[in-house]
């Protein structure tokens, strides 16, 4: 229990025979919001990691080398170039939450904990609502990925160049091509989860200003 408390709250001390505080259901479903909106982050930033794989080591270099001509780079990789971008300036709108530096004897410092945390709940909501016109970029591409599957498949056993290509750049360290593709699939099916989860945890935290925060992630869900 004494590690996972310094752990939720690293900047508190406490003797090491002390008894551990008793944490309030709120507190404890603050931390909760505070893990998910890291979570939130974390993930979104390993996405745009693979999306500028996908974009700058495979696509880029197949179209400066002329391995695949236009008509073929947007049957193999869709709107993936327009998905990066949307990403990226999603990650760039989402806000860095803090760890939680009391466990709840100090009713002032508490007060302000909750409501930066409640900014950056909303904030963080915010971002996604900003950016949902263009996340109907996902479902291009998820209209389109079966299709883009098969061209994958098909480019690769009939096209030794580009097989080659491939190969070199997964001998390189990247993932391989098909892996990054699917990686916008696997993605939109992680935002109700944890969508799902933020409300919860922010219903359960009594967070201020819920009722906005409420119908807005009603609609990203």
């Amino acid at each position: 229990m004494k590690h996972a408390l310094v752990t939720a709250f690293p900047n508190a001390t406490a003797d090491a025979d002390a008894s551990p505080p008793s944490l309030s259901p709120e507190l404890v479903a603050s931390v909760t919001v505070v893990a998910i909106i890291e979570e939130l982050h974390s993930t979104e930033e390993a996405f745009v990691g693979d999306l500028f794989t996908m974009v700058n080591t495979y696509l880029g270099p197949l179209r400066e080398r002329h391995v695949c001509d236009e008509v073929e780079l947007r049957n193999l990789f869709s709107n993936g170039e327009s998905l990066l971008q949307t990403h990226q300036a999603l990650l760039q709108q989402l806000p860095t939450v803090r760890r939680l530096s009391s466990v709840g004897r100090n009713a002032e410092t508490r007060e302000r904990e909750r409501n930066e945390l409640t900014r950056c709940l909303k904030g963080t909501v915010g971002a996604f609502i900003a950016l949902e016109p263009f996340l109907l970029n996902h479902a291009e591409f998820a209209s389109n990925y079966e299709h883009v599957a098969l061209e994958t498949h098909r480019v690769l056993a009939q096209q030794p160049g580009f097989a080659r290509f491939c190969h070199e750049a997964e001998q390189a360290g990247a993932l391989s091509l098909q892996a990054l593709l699917v990686r916008p699939i696997e993605r939109l099916c992680t935002y109700p989860r944890l969508f799902e989860r933020l409300k919860k945890a922010a219903v359960a935290a009594q967070l201020g200003g819920l009722s906005q925060n409420d119908e807005t992630l009603d609609e990203l869900r």
